[in-house]
């Protein structure tokens, strides 16, 4: 059985030194990556958790709490982070000057160049963010955030009340996204070199030909237009001749159809409801980007933007894209996605058919593909 920290701490207060070890093990990492966010020193953020771990074995006496000891020893080296910080306002190292010391960690096998510099140059980005943060609340969004400790756990440790760390860290996260803002919008531009801007062609059904060849009158009622078997959203690439066909339900298929075919409903349909009520709260759709194919599962993000403050929301790819059509809002789809799932443009109905064979059910007999656009073009309800 694996001793909790409780009991280990009632072993070391009866003089098992192995006890406190197996408690070292246990936290001082966590001890490190709390230290390191707030002195951005890999030296001297060990030096510091050694500290605190030195403290916490002399004077564990002083613990109420043994089952709290991870808490209690983050808020000795939050404590003993902050006495260095405040050293440094007076004193600094000559290594500090160089400019060029090695990054802690880092092998050079792991990574391309480039990529090691992007991505320190972002981490960079993020520690100054982080950085221009009040101490108190830097530590507590690092806490909370990155190190998972819960409220009632850091107001233990600074002495604050629980609410108010809520609205601290509310405000720190504020901060944060204004400040990494354009580094997220830089980020974005550099990953659209990888993507590839794609219109929606046209949403194909999978019908009776029976069915399609009667072309039966115009109706006054959207559940009387031709059902189909099978719904696929086409998209195609604006430069080249590749398109990416995804299979999507049919309320999905349906609403994109009608507004492909631009069918005006008396009252409005769920993505155009969506649509209007993002718009009334200021809400802007940036872009969609399909950047994922997991099995035979596609996976999308929305971006969107309010007062300044961006975020990529997940989403499948029927509600992406039926929102960033009726937001005019450019639509993205991964390069490696493409090349993996993406077919000729100009062989659109056998290929789709060749797909069916190979991975769906079996198809029925007397079907064909039709144009969705066509379809509820030709048979939009009078109104």
């Amino acid at each position: 059985m694996i001793p909790s920290d409780a009991d280990l701490v009632h072993a070391v207060r009866l003089g098992d030194r192995d006890a406190f070890g197996i408690l070292v093990e246990r936290h001082r990492a966590r001890a490190v990556r709390l230290v390191m966010a707030m002195l951005d020193d890999f030296g001297e953020a060990e030096d510091v958790a050694q500290e605190a771990l030195y403290q916490a074995y002399f004077g564990i006496d002083r613990l109420r709490n043994p089952a709290r000891f991870a808490s209690w020893l983050c808020g000795i080296a939050v404590n003993l982070a902050k006495m260095a910080l405040r050293r440094r306002r007076i004193t600094f190292s000559l290594e500090d000057l160089d400019g060029g010391r090695l990054a802690h960690g880092f092998r050079p096998e792991d990574a391309a160049p480039e990529t090691e510099f992007e991505a320190r140059e972002l981490r960079g980005t993020v520690r100054r963010a982080i950085g221009r943060l009040p101490e108190d609340m830097r530590a507590a969004v690092w806490m909370h955030y990155v190190e998972g400790l819960s409220y009632r756990e850091i107001s233990a440790l600074f002495a604050v009340a629980p609410g108010t760390l809520r609205v601290q860290t509310h405000r720190a996260r504020r901060r944060l996204r204004e400040a990494l803002y354009d580094e997220w919008r830089e980020q974005v531009q550099r990953e659209e070199v990888a993507m590839i801007e794609v219109d929606v062609q046209d949403v194909l059904l999978w019908m009776s030909k029976q069915t399609a060849e009667a072309a039966p009158a115009r109706t006054d009622r959207l559940s009387d237009l031709p059902p189909a078997k099978r719904w696929v959203v086409l998209l195609r690439a604006r430069k080249g001749d590749r398109a990416l066909p995804i299979w999507i339900g049919p309320h999905e298929g349906e609403m994109l159809a009608l507004h492909l075919a631009e069918v005006e409903a008396i009252r409005p349909l769920t993505f155009d409801f969506m649509a209007r009520l993002l718009d009334a709260v200021d809400v802007t759709i940036d872009r969609v980007a399909i950047h994922a194919l997991k099995d035979t599962t596609f996976l999308a993000t929305v971006s969107v933007r309010s007062g300044g403050v961006a975020r990529a929301l997940d989403a499948r790819p029927s509600d992406a894209i039926n929102l960033a059509v009726r937001a005019g809002a450019p639509i993205f789809v991964d390069d490696n996605v493409m090349q993996q799932a993406g077919i000729d443009s100009q062989l659109v109905p056998d290929e789709l058919t060749r797909l069916c064979v190979e991975v769906g059910p079996p198809l029925e007999e007397n079907h064909e593909w039709r144009s969705g656009r066509e379809v509820y073009s030709a048979q939009k309800p009078n109104r």
